[in-house]
């Protein structure tokens, strides 16, 4: 089996040939096989750490990889209170007045 954060590396799709006959001894190595580098722990690190082989440093790599790993909601923004007034602001701003009931419409005719 692969490591934590091992990297895996294809064997080819050329020569397997070479493979089966057994007379290149390079395609009959064990390519799952961890190099020298992957053979420590890596869960031990810290999480900015715990990247593959080469990683390490490179651009991109950054604290806040993407929006979905924190939590953003804002409660005391305007728009997530629900009060008296915000509420009838969002009713004069919407074009129709049933634009936020989402009851089942009914006495329509032909619906039965």
């Amino acid at each position: 089996g692969f490591n934590f954060l091992q990297k895996y590396y294809h064997r080819g799709g050329f020569f397997q040939d070479k493979a089966t006959t057994g007379e290149e001894p390079l395609y009959n190595r064990d390519y799952h096989e961890p190099l020298e580098e992957e053979k420590f722990d890596k869960t031990a690190l810290p999480k900015a750490m715990q990247l593959r082989r080469g990683q390490f440093g490179k651009k991109g790599q950054v604290k806040h990889t993407h929006l979905t790993e924190s939590d953003t909601t804002d409660m005391s923004a305007a728009w997530s209170q629900h009060s008296k007034p915000m509420q009838k602001y969002q009713e004069k701003m919407a074009t129709a007045k049933s634009v936020n009931v989402f009851d089942r419409p009914g006495g329509r005719s032909g619906d039965d």
